[in-house]
């Protein structure tokens, strides 16, 4: 059964363009991030509020049988999906269950986990989230510049709030393998 929250999900529709318009203007050039939210229960696992970003409107698919020219309502229908096929941003594409992203960001919810599981952190532990961090060699970086200067505290809920590579980097290296 559907678990869908509508105030919810026009709530996080709203929240994306916020986010995207406000603190990632820079990244997006025309005010807008492809991107995806997906809101789950964390007690049922209900999925409660899905957005992707670029959508579409599916409406203009649907043939109105009372057209009163199906030949043009057909063709209507026809540019409205080439359109749609064609569209470099792939409108098309679900982000929040069809995109392709690394696993890495998905991880950051288990690191977080075993910090405080093991009393190596708590939610206010300070781990900075510098914009480089090297690690044997390789440069790990975030994927919004000057995301420290985003930031208030830089404590670990932060860092999982924003998402920040370099923060997560130290907590692999203080968590060990």
């Amino acid at each position: 059964f559907l678990t869908l929250d509508v105030a919810l999900q026009e709530q996080t529709q709203a929240a994306f363009e916020q986010v995207t318009q406000e603190v990632l203007a820079d990244e997006c050039p025309d005010g807008h991030c492809h991107g995806a939210v997906v809101l789950l229960d964390v007690r049922s696992g209900a999925i409660r509020a899905l957005y992707s970003y670029p959508n579409f409107d599916p409406r203009p698919l649907v043939f109105e049988a009372e057209a009163p020219d199906w030949d043009a309502e057909l063709e209507r229908i026809t540019l409205y999906w080439q359109d749609l096929i064609s569209d470099t941003d792939a409108p098309l594409v679900d982000r929040a269950t069809n995109g392709l992203y690394p696993p890495g960001s998905t991880f950051k919810a288990f690191t977080t986990a075993a910090m405080l599981e093991t009393g190596l952190a708590t939610p206010d532990t300070v781990i900075l989230c510098p914009e480089h961090y090297t690690v044997t060699g390789h440069v790990i970086v975030n994927a919004v510049e000057n995301l420290a200067g985003l930031m208030e505290k830089q404590n670990l809920t932060e860092d999982l709030q924003w998402s920040c590579n370099t923060a997560f980097a130290q907590m692999g290296l203080i968590l060990g393998a």
